[in-house]
C-alpha cells in the first residue's frame, strides 16, 4: 500500500513538472513570436533608413507594431479554446476604487506637466479640447490593445502565488525590450533617451501590473496606461522621479494586501 502511494505521488510530481515545462515553453514561444513579428513591422522602415530600396507601401507595416502582441495572444487563446474565459476574466466594469486611483495619478501628471511648462516656458498642453479628447480616445484604444497582450495574456499566465512582484518586474523588462525597435527605428532616439524611456517603461509596467493583479480588469489598466501617455507630458527623465515613488507605493500596498488576504 505504501509503495502504491509513493508511485502515485511520483507520477503526480512528474505530471506537475511536465506541465510547468510546457508552460515555460509556451510563454517563451509567445515572447519569441511577438518579438520577431513586431520587429518585422519596422524592418522596411529600418532598411529604407539604411538606403536600401524598398516598396513604400511596406513601411505602413509599422502601424501593426502595437497590434502584433495582441494578435499573437488571441491566436494562442483561440488555440487553447479559452476565449470566453479570457473575456469574462479580464473585461469588467471599472469600479470607483479603480477610477479613483486613475484620477489621482492623472492629477499628479497634470500638475507636473503644468509646473514644467511654467518654468520652462513651453506649452505642452493641446490648444484644443477636441484635439485632447481625440488623443485620449486614440491612446485608450492603443493602450487597450497593448494591455490585452502584456497584462491580460503574459502577466496572467505567469502568475504564481509567491512570486507576483518578480513576475510583474519580469513582464516590465520584456515589455521594455519590445519597445526598443520603435525607439531606435521610428523615433531615432539617442542612447541616453532610450535609457530614460527604458526606466520609465519598467516603472509604469510595475504600476499597471499591480493594478491588474489587484483588480484583474484590462479596462482600468488601459485607462491608467492612457493617463500616463496623456497627462505626463514633461520629459521622461523629469517624470521618472515621481514614477519611482508611485512604483514603490504600489509594491508596498500590493504586498500588504497579500498579507491581509493570506491572514484572512
Amino acid at each position: 500500500m505504501e509503495l502504491l502511494n509513493i508511485k502515485i505521488i511520483t507520477k503526480l510530481q512528474f505530471k506537475c513538472e511536465v506541465s510547468i515545462i510546457k508552460d515555460k515553453i509556451r510563454i517563451a514561444l509567445w515572447i519569441f513570436i511577438v518579438y520577431v513579428f513586431s520587429f518585422l513591422c519596422y524592418t522596411p522602415m529600418m532598411l529604407k533608413k539604411l538606403g536600401i530600396e524598398f516598396p513604400n507601401i511596406l513601411t505602413y507595416l509599422k502601424y501593426f507594431f502595437v497590434v502584433m502582441p495582441a494578435l499573437v495572444s488571441i491566436i494562442f487563446i483561440l488555440c487553447e479554446q479559452n476565449l470566453k474565459k479570457f473575456l469574462i476574466g479580464n473585461f469588467k466594469k471599472i469600479s470607483l476604487k479603480e477610477l479613483f486611483i486613475c484620477m489621482i495619478i492623472a492629477l499628479v501628471g497634470i500638475v507636473i506637466t503644468f509646473f514644467y511648462s511654467f518654468f520652462e516656458k513651453i506649452d505642452l498642453f493641446p490648444d484644443s479640447m477636441v484635439v485632447f479628447l481625440i488623443n485620449c480616445v486614440y491612446l485608450f484604444i492603443t493602450a487597450l490593445i497593448e494591455e490585452i497582450a502584456w497584462r491580460g495574456f503574459l502577466l496572467s499566465n505567469l502568475f504564481t502565488k509567491n512570486k507576483k512582484i518578480k513576475v510583474i518586474i519580469f513582464v516590465g523588462i520584456i515589455w521594455m525590450i519590445w519597445h526598443i525597435p520603435m525607439w531606435l527605428i521610428r523615433n531615432s532616439l539617442p542612447i541616453l533617451d532610450i535609457l530614460y524611456f527604458s526606466i520609465w517603461t519598467i516603472l509604469i509596467s510595475i504600476i499597471l501590473g499591480v493594478l491588474y493583479c489587484v483588480y484583474e480588469n484590462i479596462f482600468s489598466v488601459a485607462l491608467l496606461h492612457m493617463i500616463f501617455n496623456v497627462c505626463f507630458l514633461a520629459p521622461v527623465k523629469n517624470n521618472n522621479i515621481i514614477i519611482i515613488f508611485f512604483s514603490i507605493v504600489a509594491i508596498i500596498v500590493f504586498k500588504n494586501k497579500k498579507k491581509i488576504s493570506n491572514s484572512t
